[in-house]
């Protein structure tokens, strides 16, 4: 199975894993890192970080399943 372009192989790099795991890393309850080393790996802050996601989550509500 190729890529999105034409003659290139698609490369399984599983995102989700990645997704999960970086946010126990960071967002989780019990982060395993602090607030500096995230603000010293990603130059920004994890208010600043976690914006986009209160947004659309807030902005995007009905779109969310409901239990109704």
């Amino acid at each position: 199975m190729g890529g999105s372009v034409p003659g290139r192989q698609y490369i399984h790099r599983d995102r989700e894993a990645g997704h999960w795991r970086l946010y126990q890393d960071y967002f989780s309850e019990a982060p395993t890192y602090d607030a500096s080393i995230f603000r010293r790996r990603c130059l920004t802050t994890k208010t600043w970080a976690s914006l986009p996601i209160s947004w659309a989550s807030s902005s995007l509500s009905w779109l969310l399943p409901t239990t109704s």
